[in-house]
């Protein structure tokens, strides 16, 4: 699942790109080459941040929970200043910006039972470093003025910043790092001048950590409707229902339903499920899946 740009997600995005003083401002979505002039020297700036999340964390007292949801997330902005070379005496425009909200995204990522915060993390770095070696490729064989680029790289988990700069080793994550330095080293191999990789709080990575939240819900929306549309098969079956063996497989089938309700969706929507699970478990007599779901509610 991705996002784009749009809204106030886009005006938000534009703000955090801001944080520069210079003479002038101007805000383009696209950039034309027939604005630039060709006496106009442009360098480029990407700002980059990611994040990612794990629900519910890893915690080794509970190694066997069965479901967990891992979603990365990154976005990227073009901050491009340009600089008049011909005419000296005229720097009426000189340094001039313009800044481009370029992509902001967010995706669910495979889970196993191995994986951590970290892995998270680095999902949301490699599904950025991708998407901005594509850009580039593509952008560069239309531009010419793409020529002088700089990069930052911003994230919130120590971890992997701190591994990024060589001051700790990677471990468990190796393949992981591994995969970021090829996809760094394709970009210092291109056009990029110089990389800067730097920790930020969480506050200063708002849009990167509010697209993994709003994923989460999403995908927890979506499987709380999901069991509401099972729950309501299991109703009509039930009724049209008669012999032990049939009762027998609704009352297997409610109990599956539970365990997928208690594993996927978020505490505050658990009770009118668990609700709905109980008056059918009532029809059925399963009165161990009643003290199940009493326990869940305690």
């Amino acid at each position: 699942m991705t996002f784009r740009f749009g809204g106030l997600l886009s005006v938000s995005l534009l703000l955090l790109f801001c944080n520069y003083s210079v003479p002038t401002f101007a805000i383009s979505t696209s950039i034309s080459p027939e604005i630039i002039a060709p006496t106009v020297a442009a360098t480029t700036h990407f700002r980059f941040q990611f994040d990612g999340s794990l629900r519910p964390p890893r915690n080794i007292k509970y190694p066997t929970i069965s479901h967990r949801t891992a979603i990365c997330a990154a976005c990227i902005g073009m901050v491009r200043t340009y600089t008049n070379t011909k005419n000296i005496c005229d720097q009426s425009n000189d340094g001039e910006m313009v800044v481009t909200p370029l992509a902001v995204g967010a995706m669910e990522l495979p889970v196993s039972m191995e994986t951590t915060l970290h892995h998270a993390e680095y999902g949301g770095l490699l599904m950025g470093l991708e998407w901005l070696i594509d850009f580039i490729i593509r952008k560069g064989e239309n531009e010419k003025n793409m020529l002088r680029l700089t990069l930052t790289i911003e994230g919130d988990c120590r971890t992997v910043i701190d591994q990024l700069n060589g001051k700790s080793i990677p471990r468990k994550l190796e393949t992981l790092h591994r995969q970021s330095e090829s996809l760094l080293d394709q970009l210092s191999n291109m056009i990029i001048l110089n990389t800067e990789i730097r920790h930020i709080p969480r506050a200063q990575n708002s849009i990167s950590d509010s697209l993994c939240y709003n994923l989460n819900n999403v995908i927890s929306t979506e499987s709380w409707l999901s069991i509401i549309h099972r729950l309501e098969e299991a109703e009509n079956q039930m009724e049209q229902q008669s012999t032990p063996s049939q009762v027998s497989e609704s009352s297997l089938s409610l109990s599956e339903i539970f365990e997928t309700a208690t594993e996927r969706t978020k505490h505050y929507l658990r009770p009118p499920l668990y609700e709905m699970i109980a008056k059918l478990a009532v029809k059925v007599e399963d009165y161990e899946l009643l003290i199940s779901i009493g326990e869940q509610l305690i």
